[in-house]
């Protein structure tokens, strides 16, 4: 099964990744604050949608039309 996959969905998929994975840390002081969590999905969020609208002006093709990640936090 080929799939072509969008570099920007991966690398918004692997920086959240590793966001989950920090917050649940056995040790408490190497978990992340929540307010810390919402300002790193909300960069997320913001790289993702820079770079969506970079390709978007390359290709107009290429849109996701995903909706926000954290309409909440805005």
């Amino acid at each position: 099964m080929n799939e072509i996959v969008d570099l920007g969905i991966l690398v918004e998929a692997e920086a959240a990744s590793e966001l989950i994975l920090r917050c649940f840390r056995d040790n408490a002081e190497e978990r992340p604050f929540m307010l810390d969590v919402a300002k790193q999905l909300k960069r997320i969020q913001g790289d993702f949608i820079s770079n969506e609208t970079n390709h978007n002006d390359a290709s107009s093709s290429c849109s996701l039309g995903r909706p926000s990640m954290i309409k909440a936090l805005d």
